[in-house]
């Protein structure tokens, strides 16, 4: 139904759909989708399709169209690149003025005969996945389809080790299951998030046989998975116990030999972590022989390992970063070490970080994204997934771009972005294209001018990227391409960015604010650049009874300032909630888990001026 929906609206012609077991109408044109009996009829035997999962063969023959597939993902990726490739659609993002439909009077098709299929075997962000294994939003998922995104392999979990050994079932009663840390095992075992901390003694052969007993039930649940994860849980606090101990790097560490996080150095623990993993592998593979472990390449074992060779069946995720390679120490480092793991083993999957925290503006990785999966094909790795949400404002191209190269990572990357701009924008395409490229080189700047110690989401970055000169620079970029503009069409997608500056613009500004505010002495703000710090966060303000009448004053109206500008951030933000600009969601709770809306502290402080003065 979907595929006749756009032919109907290219050619403005009615299109009949008839079931596979219904006389056809005589001299007409037919499409055949997917399994029917037209291809035997016309002399295409199912021995001929010789298609890897996923793939499909677009195919004319006399008066018939035919659009076959390995599987229904296949038969359904045949469909949308028929009528992108073919017919000339383009989808940018979802809802309105999200795709491009040209009309044609006569749809007239050359001899057809394309093969394809899926260079990456898993080709995963959010847009296409499931989150937490629980659907999410319909046409959002869809979406992701029409990109040809998905998975051959059924890959479940990330940090897992919290369901292994739940701290709040065994803490209590086994507190050996978990990590020695400051000359302890014992924790606060309800405070567990679900994914952060709380690590297990891996030495421990409990642990190991917990860990085994747990993913041999899970394969036993849930069949249809191919590749479930046993890794750690996300943060440090690894296990400081002896036994744990002598499975790392052999001491004394050279300073290559240790992991800088947040500026103090760590041991690199890579073999431990793998004499884990292989021991449960071992277990697991003999009585699930073809079901294989994932196990991430992470922090301080992100390294490759010195005396233990990863088990056959797992697969190591390996945690890229390819956001921060305009630093070319991190590149080096992060390239080399990818190079040695492709060395070890072929079971390589990627996790990307295309967005992190849903709150920080838009960021131009397009070149980045571009190398970095050309790289990846380079060395033969085949699974890929990326950290991105529902913010086709801020982050649109990057997934796009992306999208194209997983499917086929030697199409060119130039040709691809010059395609989104002309089809999405048309007239409009130049001064957006300029747009975008500003927005690359602004990452750049921002990457040589902070460095690495911070995480992407840091607001030093935009403060370096969106500088008042960038803004006027890409403000008059955007108003150039809106006077472009000649349909409907291609102002709406305009405007859809121009909503996403504005969003950007606000939160900048907001940051300013805060400077603005301790430059004058009315608040000190955090100076840290940890995961968790931003200038935002108000680490302690000046008692209003300490400024003569005229300084408190001035000091309340920059506080009325800072508190307007916060304030319509968030009133911007309910006018653009579920248009898929930012995603809503994920972007006001990125505010309260990085901690970087203000807004209530600063009416806390407004409020204690405002006592004073009474």
């Amino acid at each position: 139904a979907e595929l006749k929906d756009y032919l109907t609206r290219i050619t403005a012609a009615p299109f009949q759909i008839q079931g596979d077991d219904r006389e056809l109408p005589p001299d007409c044109n037919l499409i055949s989708v997917g399994r029917t009996r037209l291809p035997a009829q016309y002399g295409i035997r199912s021995d001929q399709l010789g298609l890897e999962k996923e793939g499909f063969w677009i195919r004319t023959k006399g008066n018939c169209l035919f659009l076959l597939g390995a599987d229904d993902d296949g038969i359904q990726f045949a469909a949308y690149e028929f009528v992108e490739k073919y017919c000339g659609v383009r989808w940018f993002f979802p809802g309105e003025h999200g795709e491009e439909v040209p009309r044609r009077e006569t749809l007239r098709l050359p001899s057809i005969d394309d093969r394809q299929a899926p260079y990456f075997k898993r080709r995963t962000m959010a847009l296409s996945r499931e989150h937490k294994d629980t659907p999410i939003e319909s046409d959002y998922w869809r979406f992701g389809r029409k990109w040809k995104l998905g998975s051959s392999l059924r890959i479940v979990g990330v940090h897992t080790w919290g369901q292994i050994a739940p701290p709040q079932v065994y803490g209590p009663t086994h507190p050996e299951y978990y990590a020695l840390v400051g000359g302890t095992r014992q924790r606060n075992w309800t405070k567990f998030d679900g994914s952060h901390e709380y690590q297990l003694c891996t030495s421990n052969p409990e642990v190991v046989r917990l860990a085994i007993e747990w993913v041999r039930k899970f394969f036993q649940d849930n069949p249809g998975v191919d590749i479930v994860s046993i890794s750690p849980n996300d943060g440090l606090g690894f296990c400081e116990c002896d036994r744990c101990r002598a499975l790392d790097y052999e001491e004394p560490m050279k300073p290559g030999e240790l992991i800088e996080i947040r500026s103090r150095p760590h041991p690199v623990i890579t073999d431990r972590i793998f004499t884990f993993a292989n021991a449960v592998a071992e277990g697991v593979a003999a009585t699930h022989p073809d079901k294989r472990l994932l196990i991430l390449a992470y922090t301080v074992y992100r390294k490759p390992p010195r005396r233990v060779k990863p088990h056959p069946n797992l697969v190591i995720q390996y945690a890229d970063n390819a956001d921060f390679h305009w630093d070319p120490q991190r590149k080096a480092e992060r390239v080399g070490m990818l190079e040695q793991w492709a060395a070890l083993t072929p079971n390589l999957d990627i996790y990307e970080y295309y967005v992190w925290g849903g709150h920080h503006p838009a960021r131009g990785l397009t070149p980045l994204i571009a190398e970095s999966i050309k790289r990846f094909h380079r060395l033969g790795i085949r699974l890929f997934r990326s950290q991105s949400r529902g913010d086709f404002g801020m982050s649109g191209l990057n997934y796009y771009l992306a999208s194209k190269l997983l499917w086929d990572p030697t199409l060119d990357a130039d040709k691809i972005v010059n395609d989104y701009c002309d089809t999405a924008f048309g007239p409009a395409g130049a001064p957006m294209r300029r747009y975008f490229d500003r927005l690359d080189e602004l990452w750049k700047v921002a990457v040589e001018k902070v460095g690495t110690e911070a995480t992407p989401q840091h607001p030093a970055y935009y403060l370096a990227s969106y500088s008042p000169a960038a803004r006027a620079e890409l403000k008059a970029l955007l108003a150039q391409a809106l006077a472009s503009a000649r349909t409907d069409g291609q102002r709406g997608r305009v405007e859809f960015l121009t909503k996403a500056f504005r969003y950007a613009e606000l939160s900048v500004e907001g940051v300013e604010e805060m400077l603005e505010l301790a430059g004058h002495g009315v608040i000190e703000i955090e100076k840290d650049k940890g995961i968790f710090a931003s200038p935002t966060q108000i680490v302690s303000s000046k008692n209003p009874g300490e400024w003569a009448p005229a300084e408190r004053a001035e000091a309340r109206r920059r506080l009325d300032e800072a508190i307007q500008k916060w304030e319509e951030r968030a009133r911007f933000m309910d006018t653009i909630k579920g248009q898929y600009i930012i995603d809503d969601r994920y972007a006001r709770s990125s505010d309260v888990y990085y901690r970087f809306n203000p807004l209530e502290k600063l009416r806390e402080i407004a409020a204690a001026y405002d006592a004073v003065g009474q």
